[in-house]
């Protein structure tokens, strides 16, 4: 088989096998001022959910095998209304999970990572325990130079900023990246708490990622992802779940090819719908309008009727045209999606057969 050619076999358990992620949480519960942190709930539960629903395996791991969620994040999930977060936040299994689970001193140690993505979620807790943990470093090389996705969001990518690879380069060296910018440390007021020399903070993440690394941010708050090749960071908790979507189209192509044009036509879909929905409730009340007075204006209820009958049959259209190619994208997929299921079925058959 030439290099050129694609084994199809190959190439359908690459699209069609669900992903694993080892997600790389801190152990740090204070910071150097005593003040409680730990990782930020968003940060790790708008990745967790994007993967989860796509059918992908997820582990923990930390420095001592046990986490928790940063009491401000908590705090601010609930004032903003994140709902699913707290959710997760406050389920058992969650809360098990986060009490006890893999150490990265285990996992560092295996000979083989079956690993396609390692993630760091920030919280300041990061910025204390990880970018000198010489495990996660560890880690981080054997993935990275496997082609695996390396990705870290907000104070996440703090871990990274100190990773040497095999070749004696830093991971970070003339790659674009991002991370939680002085803006918004200035704007949360913890500029002197991330400061380099604070307990073992590297710096800010922007401090230390300007000597190699070209760091980039967005204005304070709003998201920014970088992608330099299986690299992937992203600035703030408002970026996690862009990040995630980065991670998951690259690593799915069926997804990335198919879910854009749906998400797009629910958006076109989505105002048609409301204004259907306003015409119908305007129709009610002028209709209750005029029946006050009905033989008065039996005309104009005549006219009435007939301009919105109109104006909803033109509404109905345009949702059947636009549903009409959701259902052919949905096809579409499908078609592929059966294509690499018959070629592993078939593969699967023919391995039999031999033994």
């Amino acid at each position: 088989m030439g290099d050129s050619e694609v084994d199809p076999v190959a190439e359908a358990k690459a699209i069609m096998t669900p992903k694993k992620v080892l997600i790389v949480l801190t152990s740090s519960t204070a910071l150097p001022d005593g003040t409680p942190t730990g990782f930020y709930l968003t940060e790790l539960t708008h990745a967790v959910m994007r993967w989860q629903a796509a059918g992908w395996k997820l582990d923990i791991a930390s420095p001592l095998g046990c986490s928790q969620i940063d009491p401000s994040s908590l705090d601010d999930a609930r004032s903003s209304g994140e709902k699913a977060s707290i959710a997760w936040a406050e389920n058992e299994e969650s809360k098990a999970m986060l009490a006890s689970h893999l150490k990265l001193a285990d996992v560092a140690a295996r000979e083989e990572l079956d690993y396609d993505v390692l993630f760091f979620p920030g919280g300041y807790g990061p910025v204390f325990d990880l970018p000198e943990n010489e495990d996660s470093k560890k880690l981080v090389v054997k993935l990275f130079e496997t082609g695996k996705i390396v990705s870290a969001v907000c104070h996440g990518p703090a871990a990274l900023v100190n990773v040497v690879l095999s070749d004696g380069s830093k991971l970070l060296a003339g790659k674009e990246c991002t991370g939680f910018s002085n803006a918004e440390e200035e704007a949360v007021g913890k500029a002197a708490v991330v400061a380099k020399g604070s307990g073992m903070s590297p710096g800010s993440c922007q401090d230390a990622m300007v000597d190699g690394p070209i760091y980039v941010c967005a204005p304070p708050w709003e998201p920014k992802v970088c992608v330099a090749a299986n690299l992937i960071t992203g600035q703030n908790p408002a970026s996690a779940a862009p990040l995630a979507t980065e991670v998951l189209y690259a690593l799915d192509p069926l997804r990335k090819k198919y879910e854009p044009l749906r998400n797009a036509l629910l958006e076109e879909r989505l105002p048609i719908v409301k204004e259907l929905e306003t015409k119908k409730d305007e129709f009610v009340i002028a209709l209750g309008a005029l029946k006050q007075n009905e033989a008065a204006n039996v005309d104009k209820i005549e006219r009435l009727q007939m301009l919105s009958m109109a104006t909803r049959d033109w509404l109905d259209g345009q949702l059947q045209t636009i549903d009409s190619k959701l259902e052919r994208v949905a096809v579409q997929r499908q078609l592929e999606v059966d294509k690499y299921n018959k070629i592993l079925a078939a593969a699967a058959a023919a391995a039999a057969a031999e033994e």
